[in-house]
C-alpha cells in the first residue's frame, strides 16, 4: 500500500473545478498532486533520473482512493483587484507587446519544425521588436520635466493603489480537518521508491493555487476512505486522475506552449463515490453508447460555429471508405432508399473548448458516436472504415476536407467510453468531460427543433420560450429524458464562447437543414433545460444531433456541492 497525507497548512484549499472556474474544487484532484510533483522536479535543468523514474511509476498506479473531511465552499464573488499594468504603460507599448507574443509563438513553431533557417529567422525577427520594446520603454518612462498634470496623473497609475481594478475570483473550499489523504491500495513500492518519492514530497509548497500552501508525506496509516474510484455510470464526481503516459504527455504539452499559448493540463477523468453509499443511477439516453475520438492537429483546430460542415466532413469520409453498399449504421438511411433510418445510428459530434471564461470555442476534436448495445460485426465495420480513410492519408492521420476545399488533419485520440484506458490531452476532447450528471442543461451548439414554433416574426424571449418549451418535452422523451421542468430559449447561449444562433445571418450558426445546405430548414435556437431529476450525460437532442446540433453541458453552477450530496 501507498499513502500520501497532504496538509492544508492555511486550513483552506484554493482552487477551481476544471470546468467551472467559478466553482471550488473538493476533494482535491488526485492529479494536481503530480503535477506538483512533476513541478518540483522539473525545475532543475537535469532532473535527477530516479525521480523522473518514480513519477513514471507512480502515474501508472491509477486513480487512488481519498480520506478527507466534508468542507465548507464558499461563496465565490467577483472581487475587484488592482491590475497588473497601468493604463499609461499599456495603452502605449500593448501592441508591442502583442507583437512579441505573436513573434514568440512563431520561433517555437520553427523550433518545433526542426528547421535551423526558419528558426534564425524567427529568433532575428523576435530580437528586433525586443529593441523596438526597449526604445518605446526608454521613451516613454524617461522623465524631460516639461510634463502636463494630467501626464503626471498618468504616470501615478503605477502605484497599486492607483491601477484600474479588474474583476477575480478565489474558489476557496474550507474543510473541517485541514489533512487530506491519497490511498494507492494496491501499490507496493521499494524502499528506494518510497524513499525517492517522499524526498520529491517534501519539496511540494502548494498545490493548486499559489495561496494554498501544504506540507506532504507518505504515511502508514492513512484513515478509512471517503471517495473511492468507480466505473460504474452512477459516479458523483469527475476527477482528474493520473494514467500511463501523463508524465510524457505534460512534458509534450509544454514544449508546445512554454507558458505563452492557452493550455489545458493531459488528465485521465475517472468518476468518484463516496465510500460505503450506494448511489442511484441518474437518468441516461439510452441510444448513446462508445465514442470514437479523432482530434485535430495542434493549430488546426476550426471555430465550433463550423460544427455542421466537419461533422458531414466526417461522416462523408466514413462513407467514402465504407464496403458498397454502405452499412445504414453509418450512412443513417435505410439501405437502397433515401429514407431515413428510425433506428440509432452512428452521429458525429463536435467538441469545442467553450467552458471556461477565456475559452477561444474552437473545436478540439470530432467524436464518432456509436449507438448503444452495438453489435461487434457493426463495430468492426465501423473501425475498418476509419483504417482505410487512415491508409488512404499515409496511415498516421485522417486528412478531413471541408467546403470550399479547405483541409485538415485529425488523429485518433482514445475508443472513449466511460473507462476510457489512455490518458488525453484535453479533458473536453473525452467522452467523460460531456458524460457529467445534473438537473439543468445548457446547449453548446443550438438545438434543431423537428417542427417549427409557433411565433411572430420578433418573439421576445418568454413567448420564444413558451412556444419552444413543449417541442423540446416530446423530443427529450422520445430519447429517454424525463419530461423538462423548464425550458428557456434564446438566440444567445449561456457560454460567453459560444456564438448566437444566425437567423439569415453569415455570423454564428447557421440553421439545420435537412439534407444539405439546400435542404428543409429546421428552427434552431440555444436552450437551458432543467429537469424534475438527475440526468447522466453525453446529453444530445433535437433534428440535427446526428450531426454536431443539440449537444449540452451542465449550466455554469448546476452540479451538486460536496455539501448537498
Amino acid at each position: 500500500m501507498l499513502a500520501v497525507e497532504m496538509t492544508l497548512l492555511g486550513g483552506r484549499y484554493r482552487a477551481s473545478s476544471f470546468d467551472d472556474r467559478r466553482k471550488a474544487e473538493w476533494p482535491p484532484e488526485p492529479a494536481r498532486l503530480f503535477y506538483a510533483a512533476v513541478n518540483v522536479v522539473y525545475q532543475s535543468s537535469e532532473p535527477d533520473d530516479a525521480e523522473v523514474e518514480v513519477l513514471r511509476w507512480w502515474e501508472t498506479l491509477g486513480a487512488p482512493e481519498i480520506a478527507c473531511s466534508e468542507a465548507l465552499l464558499r461563496s465565490v464573488v467577483d472581487h475587484y483587484v488592482p491590475g497588473n499594468f497601468a493604463s499609461s504603460w499599456t495603452n502605449d507599448i500593448q501592441p508591442l507587446w502583442r507583437e512579441v507574443e505573436r513573434h514568440q509563438r512563431s520561433l517555437m513553431e520553427a523550433q518545433s519544425s526542426g528547421s535551423p533557417s526558419d528558426a534564425a529567422k524567427a529568433q532575428k525577427a523576435l530580437d528586433k521588436v525586443i529593441a523596438k520594446v526597449r526604445t518605446a520603454t526608454e521613451r516613454y518612462t524617461r522623465p524631460t520635466g516639461k510634463e502636463s498634470l494630467q501626464v503626471m496623473d498618468r504616470v501615478a497609475e503605477v502605484l497599486p493603489h492607483r491601477r484600474g481594478k479588474q474583476p477575480r475570483t478565489f474558489p476557496t473550499a474550507v474543510p473541517d480537518d485541514p489533512n487530506v489523504y491519497f490511498i494507492w491500495r494496491s501499490a507496493d513500492p521499494t524502499a528506494q521508491q518510497r524513499s525517492t518519492l517522499d524526498a520529491i514530497l517534501g519539496r511540494i509548497g502548494r498545490v493548486g493555487h499559489s495561496a494554498s500552501t501544504v506540507s506532504c508525506r507518505i504515511t502508514d496509516d492513512p484513515p478509512d476512505p471517503v471517495w473511492v474510484p468507480t466505473s460504474s455510470p452512477a459516479c458523483e464526481r469527475q476527477l482528474r486522475t493520473t494514467d500511463t503516459g501523463l508524465l510524457e504527455a505534460l512534458l509534450e504539452e509544454y514544449e508546445r506552449h512554454h507558458g505563452y499559448l492557452e493550455h489545458v493540463l493531459p488528465a485521465r477523468l475517472t468518476g468518484y463515490v463516496r465510500a460505503g453509499k450506494p448511489s442511484t443511477v441518474p437518468t441516461r439516453q439510452n441510444e448513446i453508447g462508445d465514442w470514437i475520438i479523432l482530434r485535430f492537429k495542434s493549430r488546426q483546430q476550426l471555430p465550433i460555429s463550423r460544427t455542421l460542415d466537419v461533422a458531414r466532413a466526417v461522416r462523408a469520409a466514413l462513407i467514402s471508405h465504407a464496403p458498397d453498399p454502405v452499412p445504414p449504421l453509418i450512412s443513417g438511411h435505410i439501405q437502397g432508399s433515401a429514407e431515413q433510418l428510425r433506428a440509432p445510428h452512428m452521429s458525429v459530434l463536435c467538441l469545442p473548448n467553450v467552458t471556461h471564461a477565456y475559452s477561444d470555442g474552437y473545436i478540439q476534436a470530432a467524436a464518432i458516436c456509436l449507438p448503444d448495445d452495438l453489435s461487434p460485426d457493426d463495430r468492426t465495420t465501423v473501425l475498418d472504415a476509419l483504417d482505410r480513410w487512415s491508409a488512404h492519408a499515409g496511415g498516421d492521420r485522417y486528412r478531413l476536407t471541408l467546403p470550399g476545399g479547405l483541409s485538415r488533419d485529425l488523429e485518433l485520440g482514445v475508443l472513449d467510453a466511460d473507462s476510457g484506458a489512455l490518458p488525453i490531452r484535453a479533458p473536453v476532447a473525452s467522452r467523460q468531460f460531456w458524460a457529467r450528471r445534473a438537473r439543468t442543461w445548457s446547449s453548446v451548439t443550438p438545438v434543431a427543433l423537428d417542427r417549427h414554433p409557433r411565433i411572430g416574426r420578433n418573439p421576445d424571449l418568454d413567448e420564444l420560450s413558451a412556444a419552444v418549451a413543449p417541442i423540446i418535452s416530446r423530443m427529450c422523451e422520445r430519447v429517454g429524458l424525463p419530461v423538462p421542468e423548464s425550458v428557456t430559449a434564446s438566440p444567445v447561449s449561456v457560454w460567453s464562447a459560444v456564438p448566437p444562433v444566425a437567423f439569415g445571418s453569415r455570423r454564428g450558426f447557421p440553421q439545420y437543414c435537412v439534407g444539405g445546405r439546400r435542404g428543409d430548414r429546421r428552427f434552431t435556437t440555444h436552450v437551458t433545460i432543467e429537469f424534475p431529476e438527475d440526468v447522466r450525460g453525453p446529453l444530445i437532442i433535437g433534428a440535427g444531433r446526428f450531426f454536431g446540433y443539440g449537444l449540452l453541458l451542465p449550466t455554469p453552477g448546476s452540479t451538486r456541492t460536496a455539501s448537498e450530496l
